[in-house]
């Protein structure tokens, strides 16, 4: 229990420097088969139309990802029913045992909810890790929502800020209506979340440190 609790505030501390939305859900996942040992988490958001899959993980190495592929029933009943009463749903079926954990503040409508999935019979889904993942879900819950303003706005501000590039031909440092410069810009847009090092050449004085800082600071890491 002691390492758990303790494990809770550590996971706690780290939702306050999260900005992204899909790091808060990353992070609550490693959490869940951390303490749980469950077989299987996802998360779904709810609210919406329809409870959508956000990210999910498996112990079987399966990674961590977005999906729009639709759950089984059984998943998506415990989903619903999850999100509608606000509380821990279990449900055991066809050798499976489902956990839904609501994602926010306790009683109030979730913003997502947790599926943990295991064996019945399991040992992984007990009331002492069960307790810790319902805190730190109603934790998430404000991290996620905080995340997801925060998003709002940045796409706003870069929707904002795209459109009068657009129009002045100027992006940060650099200005330009040619053909060629309104060419970079579209690259600079291509190359600026990309995972790999980007290797730029030029001759000395052609701009290469202005281009790269230009693709730095257009990224989410910037």
């Amino acid at each position: 229990e002691v390492p758990a609790l303790r494990r809770l505030l550590t996971f706690g501390t780290q939702l306050n420097v999260l900005k992204r939305p899909v790091d808060v859900l990353d992070q609550l996942i490693e959490l869940s088969l951390e303490l749980s040992r469950a077989e299987r988490v996802l998360i779904a958001r709810v609210g919406q139309a329809a409870p959508r899959v956000q990210r999910r993980k498996s112990r079987l190495g399966v990674g961590v990802g977005e999906s729009g592929i639709h759950e089984d029933l059984m998943t998506r009943d415990v989903i619903t029913e999850a999100a509608e009463q606000a509380e821990v749903i279990r449900r055991e079926q066809g050798g499976r045992l489902l956990v839904a954990i609501p994602i926010g503040p306790r009683g109030a409508t979730p913003i997502g909810v947790m599926v943990l999935e295991d064996r019945p019979g399991a040992s992984a889904l007990q009331s002492g890790p069960l307790a810790v993942l319902q805190a730190a879900a109603c934790l998430s819950g404000a991290a996620w929502s905080r995340s997801l303003a925060n998003q709002r706005t940045r796409d706003t501000f870069h929707e904002v800020r795209q459109a009068f590039e657009r129009q002045t031909g100027h992006m940060l440092s650099m200005v330009g209506r040619a053909h060629a410069m309104q060419r970079l810009f579209r690259t600079i847009e291509q190359l600026k979340d990309q995972p790999a090092p980007i290797l730029i050449e030029g001759e000395t004085g052609s701009g290469k440190e202005l281009l790269g800082r230009a693709i730095h600071r257009r990224s989410s890491r910037a």
